[in-house]
């Protein structure tokens, strides 16, 4: 399983400025073909997502964090 992360600075929620880290990326196995329902969850913290039908994914987390990558039948 291959992951290719891309960070970038988002700074409005809710009508507020706000410093936030976006953090999109896609989820590929190693034929390059996208992971469908990969869980990516920020380590030590509640908020995670899943990958899209292209593999694709996008949350918030902070610097240095570490993304944990999850999928049944890949270790």
């Amino acid at each position: 399983m291959k992951v290719i992360v891309n960070r970038s600075k988002k700074l409005h929620v809710a009508g507020m400025l706000c410093l936030r880290n976006k953090v999109t990326g896609v989820v590929t196995d190693s034929k390059g073909e996208p992971v469908i329902g990969a869980g990516i969850r920020v380590k030590g913290a509640s908020n995670g997502t899943i990958t899209d039908v292209n593999g694709k994914f996008a949350l918030n987390a902070k610097d240095g964090s570490v993304l944990v990558v999850s999928f049944m039948g890949f270790t």
